[in-house]
């Protein structure tokens, strides 16, 4: 897993891993250095051995870490699975701009992605967001 890390930390252009079509050997050890070091990492490819495509993927940031109050905004967000910045301010009783500051931080983490519908901000938790509630 070193060796993995060591490789992805001297690739000078775009990194582009595949976590499949390879030696099952180092599969699980590229893979984690590939994880611990998703920050550098450009695309995620997977090949099918199967049928020859080629997907890219998105893989939830294992490596994240929030305080304890923003981490009590991505419990609500979680347990609503899909909520606005205006039902998060109600629920948490907090100032839309605390709340907007939260929400920036998860989803530069990747915990989150939002999107705006009219005036109205949405979120929803990714995958690293439901496992840092978990």
């Amino acid at each position: 897993m070193l060796a993995c890390r060591d490789y992805i930390d001297a690739a000078e252009e775009d990194r582009v891993v595949s976590l499949g079509g390879g030696a099952r050997d180092i599969l699980l050890p590229f893979t984690v250095a590939v994880l611990a070091r998703l920050e550098k990492i450009d695309s995620v490819l997977f090949f099918s051995d199967l049928d020859g495509s080629v997907e890219e993927w998105r893989l939830p940031r294992l490596t994240t870490a929030v305080s304890s109050s923003v981490r009590d905004t991505l419990a609500v967000v979680v347990a609503a699975d899909e909520t606005t910045l205006p039902e998060l301010a109600e629920q948490l009783d907090a100032s839309k701009s605390t709340i907007t500051r939260h929400i920036e931080e998860l989803v530069s983490s990747g915990a989150l992605e939002s999107w705006r519908e009219g005036k109205v901000k949405h979120v929803r938790p990714t995958l690293t967001g439901r496992l840092l509630v978990e």
